[in-house]
């Protein structure tokens, strides 16, 4: 009974601190996971996020917390990106990537539910959002919040595949129930597969992560091949989201921007280190940092088909940056090689 009253007193803390969604599941291993991590291996469909040190990492909640039981889940939702058209000049930002960084707004939640849970019931817990070997999704789905379809993003029942994800992994058995991993609730539509432009979603519910766009926007170095998959993308990537029939419905409260969804590329090749800081550096892209976000643009500029950006590029040609100047040169040469009609 105890445990009940708690998780009902978690429940309404929660809704008292503005967090959309919250869900409760033990803190067991997640044995489920160590054959598709060692699938993905073999083929070569992990990127370098996904790698761990032991499988055991990604399985085993007590490599992180020794008395861990419960895991409390809560998601955050960001707002659905509208389609746009291409244009010259302009690179896009992936819906939740132009607002407050998630993990920050994530990590407040669980430090408020952190104190609340120690000095209310002497419950300790540890913050998991995206800095641990555990998967935040696996977490969420085993907590009932949701489900993976074909595009191996997590969904919710009302906010899609809009939302963020974070759990408290804490000392106290919660009771909870345990749910299944369902089976791609997709029925035969493949729009996602089809509409991905680098081929990345194999359809069945497992991507090549080292062709998903919105990791190569993150990479610290691409090939000219990864260069080019880029296309007008900043950071991140929302095509498989957009196209999905399940988010059309999707109507998420309103975020604040902090910067502009549609980004001006010369404007970000010329912004400076206090500016980025106060912009691009308090969203979820600003870990990356200035040079990241810049290469892309350069990318974006020579993945435009417009010849007019040669001359602008070649303002960069001579920057000490090694990755900016041969990004500069690989955009230059993408343009020239342009038929002229």
């Amino acid at each position: 009974m105890k445990a009940q009253v708690i998780k009902e007193d978690i429940i309404k803390f929660c809704d008292s601190i503005g967090v959309q969604a919250v869900g409760f599941t033990s803190a067991l291993p997640f044995n489920e996971l160590k054959e598709d991590y060692q699938y993905r291996q073999q083929q070569h469909l992990n990127c370098t996020f996904e790698v761990r040190d032991s499988v055991l990492d990604l399985m085993d909640p007590k490599r992180i917390m020794t008395d861990a039981k419960s895991f409390i889940s809560i998601l955050e939702p960001h707002q659905p990106y509208s389609q746009i058209k291409p244009t010259s000049g302009i690179g896009r930002m992936a819906s939740g990537t132009a607002s407050l960084d998630y993990h920050k707004i994530l990590d407040g939640h669980l430090e408020k539910l952190q104190i609340f849970l120690q000095e209310k019931y002497d419950i300790h817990g540890v913050k998991l959002c995206d800095t641990t070997p555990l998967s935040d999704r696996a977490i969420a789905v085993r907590a009932g919040l949701g489900v993976l379809r074909r595009n191996n993003m997590f969904y919710h029942k009302t906010m899609g595949s809009y939302v963020n994800i974070a759990s408290l992994l804490i000392d106290f058995d919660l009771e909870a129930t345990d749910h299944d991993k369902e089976a791609i609730p997709c029925g035969t539509c493949q729009i996602c597969k089809v509409t991905c432009p680098t081929k990345a979603i194999i359809g069945d519910g497992t991507i090549n992560s080292n062709r998903c766009i919105s990791y190569l926007t993150q990479k610290n170095e691409t090939s000219e091949e990864e260069s080019k998959m880029i296309g007008n993308m900043i950071y991140g990537c929302d095509i498989c989201q957009l196209r999905c029939p399940v988010n059309n419905k999707v109507k998420n409260p309103f975020v604040e921007f902090i910067v502009d969804q549609e980004v001006d590329l010369v404007t970000l090749l010329n912004i400076d280190n206090a500016t980025f800081k106060n912009t691009y550096g308090r969203t979820a892209s600003g870990w990356r940092g200035k040079r990241t976000l810049q290469r892309n643009a350069i990318a974006a500029m020579g993945n435009s088909g417009d010849r007019g950006m040669i001359e602008i590029l070649n303002k960069y040609e001579d920057d000490n940056r090694s990755i900016i100047k041969r990004e500069v040169q690989r955009a230059i040469t993408r343009l020239k090689n342009i038929e002229v009609k």
